[in-house]
């Protein structure tokens, strides 16, 4: 308080410090991280081009897609949203579509078709 300066808490070198040695790095990091990549890749492009069959599971996405679909158009069948309801009826009949490949293979996908061509159109095939 009297104006004395207060000593420094770390003592103060003059010198340098010393340099930092580069040590090599571990590389089981690496190893790890590309073969996790690698397995990432191979399961992507294993299910790409074996299309995953033709299972119920399958076609629980386009289940989901139809209901939503389905209630969208109900929400918009009033002549205020016209031009949304033809966006849904074009959506409709595309799902409808990608059943109907699978449909003679899978019941799943043939109630997923003939609900979707039904709701765009009102006609089943």
């Amino acid at each position: 308080m009297s104006g004395e300066p207060t000593p420094p808490l770390v003592p103060v070198s003059s010198e340098p410090p010393p340099p930092v040695k580069r040590e090599p790095r571990n590389p089981i990091g690496w190893i790890v991280s590309g073969l996790l990549l690698y397995m990432s890749v191979v399961t992507a492009v294993t299910g790409y081009v074996n299309g995953g069959g033709d299972s119920v599971e399958n076609y629980e996405g386009l289940q989901s897609r139809l209901k939503y679909q389905v209630s969208l158009k109900a929400a918009t069948d009033s002549p205020v949203f016209g031009a949304l309801a033809e966006g849904s009826d074009r959506a409709l009949e595309h799902l409808s579509e990608q059943a109907a490949k699978d449909a003679p293979k899978s019941d799943a996908a043939a109630r997923v078709a003939v609900v979707a061509a039904y709701e765009a159109g009102g006609k089943a095939p």
